[in-house]
């Protein structure tokens, strides 16, 4: 798998019609639907599918165009409630394609 970025973790949460929302900054590189993310927690490292990518607008008079919400492949509720609940070692982790291009 070839590395296209890296993502600035702020925090986890869920938002409901969405599911669960990882948000930070882009670092570098694009981040696309499809493309993976290892996160690394206190108990270990758990890679997830990003199913979506959604600009988050911090501020009306100065916005960052480099804050995103990364949205999770579907989870069970069991397991959004466990990730939500877990701490962050890591916050600035690589995004990986599943391409090879």
């Amino acid at each position: 798998m070839k590395i296209v970025g890296e993502f600035d973790v702020n925090s986890i949460f869920k938002l409901t019609g969405f599911g669960i929302v990882i948000a930070g900054r882009i670092v570098n590189g694009v981040i696309r639907s499809g493309d993976l993310i290892d996160i690394e927690f206190k108990d270990g490292v758990e890679q997830f599918e990003i199913s979506g990518v959604e600009h988050i607008l911090t501020s009306a008079s100065n916005p960052d165009p480099y804050a995103f919400g990364l949205l999770i492949k579907s989870l069970s509720s069991q397991e959004e409630k466990k990730l939500c609940a877990r701490t962050i070692v890591q916050k600035i982790t690589e995004v990986k394609s599943m391409k090879n291009n």
